[in-house]
């Protein structure tokens, strides 16, 4: 109807149903928790609260981890939450309204997925997660601990979509966040939400700043099973998917795993006594370029072929059965391990009857290997 009010916009937190002080972006507080936001001493106050709780757990990691589980829990709460920067008022009207929606309809994941893997929304607001765990009782050391936030208490993660990390009982204990774009943050630059200041299309918390709790683990060691066969895949999304079709699959969230990772990764593979390991990374088409000297030199494997021999290198010097699985390129365009299953077929059994042993893959490189191997035998173990 003609001049009538726009719906009141409900204030962010969860368990509030007051009606929010900015009716025209979503993420906004009420008047009742602007103020304790915006209020030096009611902040202050919160947090003290807080703190006489957590000066009775003697054990700083373990409130941390509680905190952490519990932002993640609230990440997951904002599923729902209309993003108005994706409405017709907003910048990217073509977006998905809802995290939901871009969990559902953009990624194709089923609605078990997105409870079982506890996907979320961080909402594009200064206040409303510290705000949540003030109220459940988290101190000051505990909400520093899990690098969500900077050392002044601002979120790191604002209009982002969150993706958690779980160790072998099922608790959050890690998470990265994706930009709604496909660069990175719009306050950074870039075409994600214009209160998005990461710069990257991925975001990690501060989990090498002094005053941070938590470690980043390798993706996905929850699914690997006693005595079955792991993929390892490039991306996050690859590995959900793979999940989704009933694989143990694990990443790196980029092309190889770190020097400090190796060890870790082929631990728990022993550990479990792992059968096969199939690495299956992004299939790219050739590359080339004109050298200094004006030659024509052509890359035949790209980054994550080449990641992915390095990696399979590494596992079978430690005595696993390690093999580079290729996917096809119907189209001549790049595949990922998310594409081929959602796109092309609902069984990676052809991809993993063609795979070759580490040392038979024309991407192989086992100079680098052998002086990866002995650099490592060097290196300090935080590298």
């Amino acid at each position: 109807m003609t001049g009538s009010s726009p719906p009141a916009r409900q204030c962010t937190l969860p368990s509030c149903e007051r009606e929010a002080t900015d009716t025209a972006h979503d993420g906004a507080l009420c008047e009742y928790h602007t103020q304790s936001v915006d209020d030096d001493s009611a902040l202050s106050r919160g947090l003290e609260e807080g703190a006489e709780r957590q000066a009775s757990d003697s054990d700083p990691i373990g409130r941390t981890r509680e905190a952490f589980e519990a932002a993640v829990e609230w990440f997951h709460g904002q599923l729902d939450r209309e993003i108005a920067d994706h409405t017709e008022n907003g910048e990217h009207p073509a977006r998905p309204t809802t995290a939901r929606a871009y969990f559902r309809e953009d990624r194709g994941w089923t609605s078990e997925t997105v409870a079982e893997k506890r996907l979320g929304w961080a909402p594009p607001n200064d206040g409303a997660l510290l705000d949540h765990l003030m109220h459940e009782g988290f101190g000051r050391e505990a909400i520093l601990g899990t690098g969500l936030f900077t050392e002044n208490l601002h979120p790191l993660w604002q209009g982002r979509y969150v993706f958690p990390y779980f160790d072998e009982k099922d608790q959050a204990i890690y998470a990265i966040s994706r930009s709604t774009g496909r660069e990175g943050g719009g306050r950074a630059g870039y075409d994600g939400h214009p209160m998005d200041g990461m710069s990257g299309k991925y975001a990690k918390p501060a989990h090498t700043k002094e005053y941070a709790h938590i470690d980043e683990p390798i993706y996905g060691l929850d699914t690997i099973r006693d005595g079955e066969p792991v993929i390892i895949t490039e991306g996050i999304a690859d590995a959900i998917t793979a999940h989704e079709r009933g694989y143990a699959c694990l990443s790196p969230v980029t092309t190889e795993f770190k020097h400090r990772d190796r060890e870790a990764l082929a631990a728990a593979l022993e550990e479990r006594d792992v059968s096969h390991v199939y690495v299956v990374q992004d299939a790219e088409a050739p590359t080339s370029d004109v050298t200094e000297d004006g030659r024509l030199a052509v890359e035949q494997f790209g980054p994550g072929v080449r990641g992915a021999a390095t990696t399979a290198g590494y596992l079978a010097e430690e005595g696993l059965n390690a093999y580079l699985g290729e996917l096809p390129r119907p189209g001549g365009e790049k595949v990922d391990l998310d594409n081929y299953l959602q796109e092309w077929a609902d069984t990676l059994a052809p991809v993993f009857a063609s795979a070759k042993p580490a040392d038979e893959h024309p991407a192989y490189d086992s100079e680098k290997t052998a002086l990866d191997a002995a650099q490592a035998s060097t290196r300090p173990s935080n590298e």
